[in-house]
């Protein structure tokens, strides 16, 4: 029986072909789709020229011809496109309605006021967000942010992050520690008349649970308007001026306790957009594609970092190895890849270039700062990769600056970094996944906070 259908089936076919062939006219582009259309006579005559249609088998060049040639098509195809447009539209309200729900549900078991608040608190402010795939746009902007007003995290989990600290704590009771908090638009109170509720202010809970040796501080932006001064568009990062602002805001917090050389200015803003036509498409528009039409210029602070030596630390053979940050050289000369989704912001800071010319990603080596100075103080700074547009200033006030990315916490002892580097100060910062998410532990040489103990 089941031969039977299947012949069935492949007479239907043949007739469906026959059919299209000869009563229907080929169309060979569709002005809806914006593309061409393969043809019965590319089947055995493929139009290699033509990669949009071109396919090296004649079963392949059968299958897309199928798709292209049909009675009625383009009614067809652009009403299936509505229909699509509105099911999305229905999808995302209904979506939308949920998150909201679920969120009001429990957003009151979350918010508390507290006495003693730690952090600086964000003015009141109103806005409305527009659904665009699965984030949303600000104010009718291009400015893409995440749903996630509340972003609750386990207890127990921080708990267990403390626990850590602590234990550096225990081993270097003279090491200052310090934790700073960049402020995502996502994670103010902004939204709340927009959602119907008040939101908790999650950094102020992880503040409050942090022990009070810890200082912290975070990023305060006044409004809207700011924070596009502040932060790309199409991009969860900081811009130059955010994060020249971060910068000055972990000097101001840190020079409190110690002294430091004068803060830095930046010597010439490079804007490489202007230069060479960069478009810079961040994570969020790449994520996106062809539904997000934004994209930002690509411009960089250039200071002046005086006399000091710099390499990467090789977590296989614990090695030095001579290397520059940035690529700065390469940019200034216009050795740039202008490809449409090329992450700017990823290859400029996070990578270190070694003297043969090879790439040392920052999530598989340590970075390493030196100074001529002698202040006596060497700083370990543990960030995401907010921190790796700072390192480089922030490292001239040091003696060593050690760069540690977050992604690899667990590959290298922490008691072995802050041993050889002599390391008296901890620096913590970024979106706070580095004190709550199970994934970002440190490595202690004693095996303490390993999985099994956790």
């Amino acid at each position: 029986m089941k031969y039977i259908s299947s012949i069935i089936i492949l007479a239907l076919i043949v007739i469906f072909c026959t059919f299209s062939y000869l009563l229907h006219p080929q169309n060979k582009s569709s002005n809806l789709e914006m593309r061409s259309l393969a043809t019965f006579n590319m089947i055995l005559h493929p139009n290699t020229t033509d990669s949009v249609v071109y396919k090296n088998t004649a079963l392949k060049r059968l299958e897309e011809t199928l798709k292209d040639q049909f009675i009625c098509r383009d009614f067809i195809i652009k009403n299936l496109s509505d229909f699509k447009v509105k099911s999305t539209t229905v999808y995302d309200s209904i979506s939308e309605y949920i998150q909201f729900y679920f969120l009001k549900k429990t957003v009151r078991q979350l918010y508390r006021e507290y006495e003693h608040p730690k952090l600086e608190k964000f003015q009141e402010q109103r806005y409305t967000l527009n659904r665009i795939g699965k984030f949303y746009l600000i104010e009718n902007t291009n400015y893409i942010s995440l749903f996630q007003i509340i972003k609750s995290f386990n207890p127990s989990s921080l708990s267990f992050h403390i626990n850590q600290i602590q234990h550096i704590k225990e081993l270097y009771p003279q090491i200052k520690i310090y934790s700073y908090f960049v402020s995502s638009i996502d994670k103010t109170p902004w939204f709340d008349s927009y959602v119907g509720i008040k939101t908790p202010d999650f950094f102020e809970q992880i503040a409050q649970a942090l022990p009070d040796y810890i200082k912290v501080s975070r990023l305060i932006y006044r409004d809207f308007e700011e924070y596009k001064n502040l932060f790309f568009a199409s991009d969860h990062h900081l811009n130059c001026k955010g994060s020249y602002k971060i910068y000055r805001d972990i000097y101001d917090m840190l020079s409190k306790d110690i002294s430091l050389s004068t803060y830095k200015e930046p010597v010439k803003e490079w804007d490489f957009t202007d230069l060479f036509g960069i478009q810079f498409r961040g994570l969020e528009a790449r994520i996106l594609k062809e539904k997000y039409t934004g994209w930002d210029k690509f411009i960089v602070f250039e200071y002046d970092l005086g006399n000091r030596k710099t390499s990467v630390l090789d977590l296989k053979t614990l090695k030095e190895i001579p290397a520059a940050f940035t690529r700065f050289d390469n940019y200034k000369k216009g050795n740039i890849s202008l490809d449409r989704y090329y992450n700017h912001y990823s290859h400029f800071y996070c990578d270190a270039l070694l003297e043969n010319g090879d790439v040392a990603p920052e999530q598989e080596y340590v970075f390493i700062i030196r100074n001529n100075g002698n202040t006596g103080h060497n700083v370990l700074l543990v960030s995401d990769s907010t921190g790796a547009a700072i390192k480089d200033v922030l490292g001239t006030h040091f003696d060593t600056l050690v760069y540690l990315d977050y992604n690899i916490m667990s590959k290298i002892d922490i008691d072995y970094i802050i041993d050889k580097y002599k390391i008296n100060i901890l620096l913590l910062n970024g979106f706070g996944d580095i004190l709550i998410r199970n994934k970002y532990i440190f490595r202690f040489s004693d095996n303490f906070g390993t999985k099994e103990n956790y």
